[in-house]
């Protein structure tokens, strides 16, 4: 084996020792035609692709650090890199099509627009994705994020104390957000697939008949009109909160 020219594997990777002061080492991956990975004297490791057009002159196109890219998704974006430059694209125009990809954050934005501004869990949505998603995984590019970094953030959670109910709030969302991905042709794979959800306990609570009496005395002190009204309304017909919501004053025989 080559000391620069070996089969990459992420133990491989991780053994590469920086070169010395103001050098910049070089390595070559013997699996996927034109992928290096080139080491600075501060340790960064970054995948990228250095090939020759057809009558052109050699070009590197950039694809991500490691470890925060794996080896599989080098190669599956060395791979399209290839395919590309063989059908005869410009590589600058593969270096701005792979600039393109949205981050997660930029994705979400999308969603949005297209799809999310339907979902009734929008505004629920939104708070899921800004309090559990946006920090870590935000600024990333789709194809670096891994089933073990949305793992990580579950599992956080699970920690933290959340409820299963809330933690499989967040991993519908975030899956949800890759398969548009995928429909959007953005992605080829969901990095969610594989995660498991969690149990939840349901909290299914009725009112006694001795507690009845300071219910009444609760909301009878609420000073917001719509608000006493709906408690009263829910308690006393029994309707989803769906259908009290949208109730006409109308449809409400109060005899």
């Amino acid at each position: 084996m080559s000391a620069t020219r070996f089969n990459f594997t992420k133990e491989s990777l991780a053994s590469l020792q920086p070169p010395a002061p103001g050098m910049r080492a070089v390595y070559h991956d013997t699996k996927a035609t034109g992928l290096q990975v080139r080491v600075t004297a501060a340790g960064v490791k970054t995948f990228s692709v250095f090939r020759r057009t057809k009558g052109g002159l050699p070009e590197r196109v950039t694809l991500g650090r490691f470890p925060d890219m794996t080896v599989e998704q080098a190669r599956r974006l060395a791979a399209r890199v290839n395919a590309e430059i063989e059908e005869g694209s410009n590589p600058a125009d593969v270096k701005r099509a792979h600039k393109s990809e949205p981050t997660l954050s930029e994705l979400f934005k999308e969603y949005g627009e297209r799809h999310g501004q339907k979902k009734r869990s929008w505004r629920d949505d939104q708070q899921r994705f800004r309090y559990y998603l946006e920090t870590p995984l935000g600024a990333r590019k789709l194809s670096s994020i891994t089933r073990e970094m949305v793992g990580r953030i579950l599992s956080d959670m699970d920690r933290a104390g959340k409820a299963g109910a809330t933690v499989n709030s967040v991993r519908a969302l975030a899956s949800g957000l890759f398969s548009k991905a995928i429909e959007w042709s953005y992605l080829s794979a969901n990095p969610v697939k594989g995660i498991k959800t969690r149990k939840t306990n349901k909290r299914d609570r009725f009112l006694q008949s001795h507690e009845l009496p300071r219910f009444f005395a609760s909301v009878g002190e609420e000073p917001n009109d719509s608000v006493r009204d709906y408690f009263l309304l829910s308690l006393l017909t029994g309707a989803r909160r769906a259908n009290m919501l949208a109730m006409r004053w109308n449809q409400i025989d109060l005899a």
